[in-house]
């Protein structure tokens, strides 16, 4: 199986960590990301002692985090993860709708579809469905990019004002540049999220990752204002023009009908950022 995957999330920056609690989080995103893993796959991968990686993950085995896989007596996610899950898609509106619409774009073009939110200045991949082709795009659910070099992020970005987004970057001079393509100064940007306004569309062209292309539409909640954005990703291999229209015509669509169904009027759907 060909898969592009996308740059591995950037490390976050906690003012108070609590270095265990930090640690038993780490370990439920690698079991998350990799499947199940035994303790001494799991203390290298993560350069913890394997003591503390036996602790936490009885723990976590204790609440409920994580089980046992009886013939391997590797650790898996538990039960408690699936429901939590179930909560979140249950309590929000975005995720209950989103997640159908994802799925729903998904298989109509089969490409990979995504759903971020903006959190600073980076997105995070709140839903996916991934493309049934052999070759395709490959995102992390949970996954943090930064947004002025994904086509998620940038479609967020856009809703704001370019005094907002200034504030936001507090006073950068240059952007984290992750492939040759990768925007990394804040004129250069704000123009783009210009022309992403006039558009209503953004795109990372290998901007992110190399071989990868994507689009992105904002969705916008009952005061009309963007609460998250809608994507499609795919090998820039597949993509001509054609093939860019058709595209970006389903994601017009498809974002302006989770829109509906968030609470915001067709006029604030249909209208460019």
């Amino acid at each position: 199986m060909n898969e592009l995957q996308l740059k591995s999330r950037p490390k976050i920056k906690i003012k108070y960590p609590v270095k265990s609690l930090i640690k038993a989080l780490c370990i439920l995103e690698e079991l998350g990301e990799n499947g199940a893993l035994g303790v001494t796959e799991l203390g290298k991968r993560l350069g913890i002692r394997l003591s503390t990686v036996h602790r936490l993950l009885g723990t976590l085995k204790g609440k409920g985090y994580v089980l046992t896989d009886p013939a391997t007596s590797k650790y898996l996610l538990g039960g408690m993860i699936a429901r939590l899950g179930d909560e979140i898609s249950r309590q929000s509106p975005l995720l209950k709708h989103g997640t159908v619409a994802v799925e729903d774009l998904s298989r109509e073009c089969n490409e990979t579809v995504n759903l971020g939110v903006l959190d600073g200045t980076d997105v995070v991949y709140a839903a996916r469905y991934e493309s049934r082709h052999t070759l395709r795009a490959t995102t992390v659910l949970g996954g943090r990019w930064p947004a002025h070099a994904t086509a998620l992020g940038k479609a967020c970005l856009a809703d704001l004002s370019d005094g907002e987004i200034l504030q936001r970057y507090n006073g950068a001079k240059r952007l984290r540049k992750l492939t040759p393509k990768t925007v990394t100064k804040i004129p250069d940007l704000l123009a783009e999220l210009a022309d992403v306004r006039r558009e209503g569309v953004a795109e990372d062209d290998e901007e992110n990752s190399p071989d990868v292309f994507c689009l992105a539409v904002p969705i916008r909640g009952p005061s009309g204002k963007g609460v998250a954005a809608l994507s499609i990703s795919t090998p820039k291999a597949r993509m001509t023009p054609d093939r860019i229209e058709s595209l970006k015509s389903r994601l017009v669509r498809a974002g302006a009908e989770l829109s509906v169904k968030l609470g915001a009027s067709s006029a604030m759907a249909a209208r460019p950022s």
